[in-house]
């Protein structure tokens, strides 16, 4: 297994990219700007032994994070190298770190989601804990998914729960699309069908056809409850 990069990790260029004034990702910048993302540095972006160190650092950000709480804390993963990566590429490459980071997380899926990427209840587990993932590079098609390497965002999705019991989701979902038709003059396909489809569809950011097919399949897991 390669070592973990051990350079400083330079955040500022991602951090002020997502602070821009008209970014249309409202609890991106909310995020940003109370210094609440993690943000780690890991090496090639297809290296699936990156796969490891993820979930290692996964695992301590979960241990610190409150899961009672609105806590907006998320773990950003940074990479270095494939910054040529094509939208279908850097897809491919998403989902074959995803998928060595399940085979290697020994916790059972949590009961309240679905493993099944095609499900509407489908969300990615990490230590029994449900994630929205996000992904984004530097030719990505959408400006918001826009970096300047290879960058996966993992969000709890008690954000999301929480944020619709304070009865606040819709009015920021209509902001974010309102903010996103300004900032690149559409709106994200794949967003515009979001809790239409699985969400598995929007994690690459790539605007994917109908007969789409996610290449995960969860491996079976000890069941050590």
């Amino acid at each position: 297994m390669k070592e973990k990069n051990e350079k400083k990790i330079d955040s500022a260029e991602l951090a002020n990219s997502i602070r821009e004034v008209n970014h249309p990702c409202i609890m991106a910048q909310a995020i940003m700007k109370r210094s609440k993302a993690t943000i780690n540095n890991y090496g090639d972006f297809r290296d699936v032994d990156q796969a490891a160190l993820v979930l290692l650092d996964l695992a301590e950000f979960i241990n610190r994070y409150d899961f009672s709480g609105l806590d907006l804390s998320t773990f950003i993963a940074v990479f270095d190298d494939a910054d040529d990566l094509s939208e279908e590429e850097f897809e491919k490459a998403l989902w074959n770190l995803l998928q060595h980071i399940s085979d290697l997380d020994d916790t059972p899926w949590a009961s309240t989601i679905s493993s099944d990427p095609s499900d509407l209840s489908f969300a990615f587990c990490i230590r029994g804990h449900a994630f929205y993932i996000r992904g984004m590079h530097a030719n990505s098609s959408r400006k918001s998914r826009r970096t300047t390497a290879p960058t996966i965002i993992f969000s709890p999705k008690t954000q999301f729960e929480q944020v619709k019991e304070l009865g606040m989701y819709r009015n920021i979902k209509e902001l974010i699309r309102s903010r996103e038709m300004e900032y690149q003059g559409s709106i994200n396909p794949m967003l515009s069908l979001f809790e239409a489809t699985s969400e598995a569809r929007e994690y690459s950011g790539r605007s994917v056809d109908d007969d789409w097919v996610c290449p995960f399949k969860l491996k079976p897991k000890k069941d050590t409850q």
